[in-house]
C-alpha cells in the first residue's frame, strides 16, 4: 500500500501560487473551531475539511488517555465491526460514520487508499501537532510568569537509550494557580552529571525559556543528578547562579 501523503501537502492555496503549503497545525486549530461552534464548516476549506473527523477523533482519545491502535492500526474502514480489534481510532470513526455522520461515511465507502487519511502516517503526524500546540502554549505559558523551576528524570527505554523526561513547576499568571507541566523526552546519550546539564539547558534554550527565570531544580537521588561537584545540579549552577537544588522522590 502506497504510503498517504503529508497533511502539509494536501493544502495549498488555490488563490495565489506564491502562497505556502498550509501548515498542519493551522489545520488543526480550524478543526477545533469548527467544534467549539467558533467557525462554520462552510469556510472550511474542502480538503481540511476531510479531515475534521480524523482530528477530533484524535484529540477525543488524548483528551480520553486511551490507546488509539489496536491490531490494525490503518487502511480501509469498513462499516462492519472487524473480527480483529482495529483500534479506537478506527473504531470511532467507524461509530461516527455509522451515526448519520453521511460526510464522513460516503469518505469511507468511496475514498481511494491514499486519500483515507486513516494510516498510522496520518495518525503520526496528527499526534505529533497536538504535541506542538500543547508543549507551545506551555512554553508560553512558562514565558509569561516571573520564575519556574525544572524537573527531570531520566529512565531507559524499550530501544535501551535512555530517556530523559523534562518538566517545569511554574505559576499561572492570570490564575495564580501552581501548575506542574510536562514539556518533552529528550534522548540523554550522555548520562554523566556535565551531560545531562547540557541536555537541561540545550533543550529549555531551543525552547524559547530564559534560563535567568529558573530558580530551581528537581532531579531524583543519584549521584549523578545531586551530585555536589560532578552532579547535574553542580554543571547547572555554574551557569545559573541563583538555582537551588531540592531532591524529590517518589
Amino acid at each position: 500500500m502506497k504510503r498517504e501523503v503529508s497533511i502539509q501537502t494536501l493544502f495549498v492555496k488555490k488563490q495565489s501560487v506564491n502562497r505556502p503549503v498550509s501548515d498542519s497545525a493551522e489545520v488543526v486549530c480550524a478543526s477545533n473551531n469548527v467544534s467549539s461552534g467558533v467557525a462554520d464548516t462552510s469556510t472550511v476549506d474542502p480538503a481540511q475539511k476531510r479531515l475534521i473527523p480524523r482530528i477530533q477523533t484524535i484529540r477525543f482519545c488524548g483528551r480520553q488517555q486511551i490507546a488509539v491502535r489496536g491490531h490494525r492500526d490503518g487502511g480501509r474502514i469498513g462499516l462492519e465491526e472487524p473480527e480483529k480489534n482495529g483500534g479506537n481510532f478506527l473504531s470511532l470513526l467507524r461509530y461516527r460514520a455509522n451515526s448519520r455522520d453521511n460526510d464522513l461515511k460516503d469518505q469511507l465507502m468511496n475514498s481511494g487508499g491514499r486519500s483515507m487519511n486513516t494510516s498510522y502516517f496520518i495518525q503520526n503526524e496528527l499526534i505529533n501537532t497536538f504535541a506542538h500546540l500543547i508543549q507551545s502554549q506551555i512554553v508560553t505559558n512558562v514565558r509569561e510568569s516571573i520564575f519556574y523551576s525544572v524537573l527531570a528524570d531520566e529512565t531507559t527505554d524499550i530501544s535501551q537509550i535512555e530517556q530523559f523526561s523534562l518538566c517545569v513547576w511554574y505559576v499561572e499568571d492570570q490564575s495564580y494557580k501552581i501548575r506542574e507541566d510536562f514539556l518533552t523526552f529528550v534522548p540523554g546519550y550522555d548520562v554523566s552529571g556535565a551531560g545531562l546539564a547540557n541536555t537541561v539547558l540545550v533543550t529549555l534554550l531551543s525552547l524559547g525559556l530564559d534560563l535567568e527565570k529558573m530558580r530551581d531544580q528537581g532531579y531524583e537521588g543519584a549521584a549523578t543528578m545531586r551530585g555536589q561537584f560532578r552532579g547535574t545540579n553542580f554543571y547547572q549552577r555554574k551557569i545559573t547562579t541563583r538555582l537551588v537544588y531540592l531532591m524529590f522522590f517518589t
